[in-house]
């Protein structure tokens, strides 16, 4: 049973109110609950392992690197696409990025530190990102 399983199975029903002061509450609330069953998936569920290159999408979390015998390019999802805050962890898992360097390039014009790409360049080499949810991803590492 993968994310897309779990999450349509896990869904909140809450009547429709007639007043719009509830109707807004009904919203944050649904919000609420959308955003805390997604991180509870997400940590529960996404592992990534990619041996070639790889579009990162808003569920991942972690992404594991298996194969370098190349270099590899991973894509960020739009910033806008996930909550401030959301983190990716992407790791060389297979101990040769010092050779085949992996790089992960931003979306559209938005920044990594500032900058088009981030590489990994050293063996068993990682990096977490975060966004602030309005077009920069900054490493944590």
């Amino acid at each position: 049973m993968g994310y897309a399983d779990v999450k349509s199975a896990a869904v909140l029903v809450l009547p429709e109110p007639e007043d719009a002061t509830l109707k807004e509450w009904k919203r944050l609330l649904e919000r609420v609950f959308n955003t805390l069953r997604d991180d509870v998936l997400r940590n529960a569920l996404d592992r990534v392992a990619t041996a070639t290159d790889y579009t990162i999408t808003r569920h991942d979390r972690y992404i594991g690197v298996t194969d370098t015998s190349g270099a590899r390019a991973l894509s960020l999802v739009l910033s806008t696409k996930v909550e401030p805050g959301h983190r990716i962890l992407i790791v060389d898992e297979s101990g040769a990025a010092n050779v085949n360097n992996i790089t992960i390039t931003r979306s559209g014009t938005e920044w990594i530190n500032g900058a088009n790409t981030y590489v990994i360049n050293a063996a068993y080499g990682w990096v977490e990102l975060t966004t602030d949810g309005n077009g920069k991803w900054f490493a944590i590492d």
